[in-house]
């Protein structure tokens, strides 16, 4: 007969954590089936009328589909997962602003809108979020776009405000 191995509280809690990072993990990946599945009914219904539209899809992702045995396996996308709310106060700072924005003032921004939640975050906790939602959606998901900075760094701008050869329009200079 086998021994009931005893846990500490410690070591409890590191597995619900690590349970709770599965879940985050399979819910990711259904959310990406839904939307290929949903991608794939319509180009069923346009194919059933005749068509013959283009797909919107990823090439790795028709690829995938179409690969004999192997199972669809979710990629983050740009649309893959949601902003979190600090992603969004920093697009929000952008945009309310009009112009290219400094990471000064979109972090007075987020702490405003912090504040106006409730939930009082230290200036040195706003100011690592801000970084870290600056970096994501700079760098990784291009939901905004760096601008060099007279002086220090850099300013941040959204897509829209960009012309046809990549420069930043006129209007929106800081």
């Amino acid at each position: 007969m086998m021994e009931k191995t005893q846990l500490s509280s410690a070591e409890i809690q590191d597995l619900i954590n690590r349970y709770h990072s599965e879940l985050k993990k399979l819910e990711f990946q259904k959310y990406e089936v839904e939307l290929t599945i949903a991608e794939l009914e319509e180009l069923l219904t346009s194919v059933d009328q005749g068509e013959r539209p283009e797909s919107d899809m990823p090439d790795k992702k028709i690829r995938a589909i179409r690969s004999a045995g192997r199972t669809l396996t979710a990629k983050k996308t740009v649309s893959g997962y949601k902003l979190s709310v600090w992603d969004e106060d920093v697009v929000a700072a952008i945009s309310n602003a009009g112009k290219a924005t400094i990471t000064q003032e979109i972090i007075d921004f987020v702490s405003a809108q912090d504040t106006l939640r409730g939930t009082n975050s230290g200036e040195d906790e706003v100011r690592k979020k801000v970084t870290r939602s600056l970096q994501k959606l700079a760098n990784r998901r291009g939901d905004i776009i760096k601008v060099n900075f007279k002086g220090k760094g850099f300013a941040y701008a959204l897509p829209e405000w960009f012309n046809n050869k990549g420069k930043l329009d006129k209007n929106y200079k800081y």
